[in-house]
């Protein structure tokens, strides 16, 4: 939305004048101002490309670089993560299993050791390549996604990625795409529960209070005419 506004803002007509010129240019120097701090926030730039609808549309390449790195640092944390938790759960359950003592060979000098003797002495150790082809296997699947054509304005976004033939995106789109939590019940409650009590109510009963604010919240549901 802002970046059609500025957009907008800075398309010059003939019929313009002088005051129109001035007011636009203060609103596009003002909404630079105010709204700069989105592009230092990790988390937007992400969730723009991963809405079918814009993907990098507004983006330029150094943001779009961005967030295809945040992604695919999130995507691959995810991985790890899972890996771990799942090699957690199989030590677990095999945990009644007899134990194999292997030898330490860690006293052999590196030049010395047997292929064997590597492995064994650094039976945690991720292989870079690996972890690298990782990054480029996610990297391609993201520039897939972002070659094809952008969603219509009006559609459902959730229902397309349901659907999506990227199930490995759909797991950053849970991040990055859900809904923000809000305040905004609870504040309405609160403020109704204000009104409610007053000087010369306040013996009501919390039970009571409950009910009335049920009733008041709910009514509008069943169609009731006041």
């Amino acid at each position: 939305m802002i970046s059609l506004l500025t957009r907008k803002l800075q398309v010059r007509s003939e019929n313009e004048n002088e005051i129109m010129i001035d007011m636009k240019n203060s609103l596009y120097d003002t909404l630079n101002t105010r709204f700069s701090y989105i592009k230092r926030q990790t988390s937007l730039m992400p969730a723009t490309i991963l809405d079918p609808r814009f993907k990098s549309k507004y983006l330029n390449s150094d943001e779009l670089d961005l967030a295809m790195s945040e992604i695919i640092s999130f995507l691959t944390d995810y991985d790890n993560n899972s890996a771990l938790f799942r090699g957690t759960d199989n030590v677990s359950s095999v945990s009644t299993a007899p134990l194999v003592l292997s030898t330490s060979t860690s006293n052999i000098p590196q030049d010395k050791e047997s292929l064997w003797d590597s492995h064994d002495n650094n039976p945690n150790q991720m292989d870079s390549a690996g972890s690298e082809d990782q990054k480029s296997v996610l990297k391609e699947k993201i520039e897939s996604y972002l070659s094809e054509p952008l969603l219509q304005r009006n559609a459902d976004i959730y229902c397309n990625w349901n659907s999506s033939p990227y199930p490995t995106l759909r797991k950053a789109v849970l991040k990055y795409l859900s809904a923000p939590p809000t305040s905004v019940p609870s504040e309405q409650l609160f403020s109704a529960a204000g009104q409610i009590y007053a000087d010369r109510r306040n013996n009501l009963l919390g039970e009571n209070v409950e009910k009335l604010l049920f009733s008041a919240h709910n009514m509008r549901l069943f169609n009731y005419e006041y």
